[in-house]
């Protein structure tokens, strides 16, 4: 009986130990870091998949979050650690600057005037700086104004992302209409829109294109089809 009981325990320590080997690997993959640009301090959060192979280069996603929003707010919402996990992808959240009213430089003021811009830029270096990061397979993603901000960084820092998806998000009239958007190379670019979203219109306002200008000027630019597809 004593050598079922210290056998027992002896395997309840094993499988304690291994799982807390196993905690402490997942939780290191999450990192939560700082980064000084423009005189500035930055907070970001950088999620590494365990199966992350530093031989082989790995994709990058730039996950921004909405106005006033957070990275927790974002990094919860996007939800993207387990397609990290299974396509062997980094991702990055970023937070902005403004206090409760953060967000991402987008060339009307609206979301600040921080150099957003710069900071992404230095971010990439950041992360290439520690990891095996695919220069050519870097993306950016985000929702509204993050969403806004992935247009100014497909326009701007064209050199570095490869595509974009916009959730919610749309892109500034003076990007369009005074060729302020000056990509370097086609780019692929998804865009996600509610017909009934009424905070960033399908049918664009006074400060920002209908989503239907702003595919249209995409698939021109690529030479591509801007058909949308309608999901009930």
């Amino acid at each position: 009986m004593n050598t079922k009981i210290t056998l027992a325990k002896r395997t309840l320590v094993l499988l304690l130990l291994t799982l807390s080997t196993t905690l402490s690997g997942y939780a290191q993959q999450v990192i939560n870091a700082t980064l000084q640009h423009d005189g500035k301090t930055r907070q970001y959060r950088l999620y590494v998949p365990q199966s992350y192979d530093a031989s082989k280069p790995a994709p990058l996603i730039l996950n921004f979050h909405g106005f006033t929003n957070t990275i927790n707010i974002q990094y919860n919402q996007s939800a993207f650690q387990q397609l990290a996990e299974d396509n062997q992808f980094i991702f990055v959240t970023p937070q902005g600057l403004g206090g409760f009213f953060s967000g991402w430089a987008i060339n009307n003021s609206f979301g600040g005037n921080e150099d957003d811009l710069g900071f992404s830029d230095a971010l990439i270096n950041k992360i290439q700086s520690d990891y095996n990061i695919n220069d050519k397979r870097i993306y950016a993603t985000g929702f509204s104004n993050g969403g806004f901000f992935s247009y100014r960084l497909a326009c701007e820092l064209s050199s570095r992302i490869a595509a974009v998806a916009s959730v919610a998000g749309s892109m500034t009239r003076s990007w369009i209409d005074t060729n302020q958007c000056q990509p370097q190379h086609p780019t692929a670019v998804l865009q996600i829109t509610g017909t009934n979203d009424g905070t960033i219109s399908i049918n664009g306002n006074g400060s920002n294109k209908p989503i239907k200008d702003v595919m249209e000027y995409w698939s021109d630019y690529n030479n591509g089809d801007a058909t949308p597809k309608l999901f009930n």
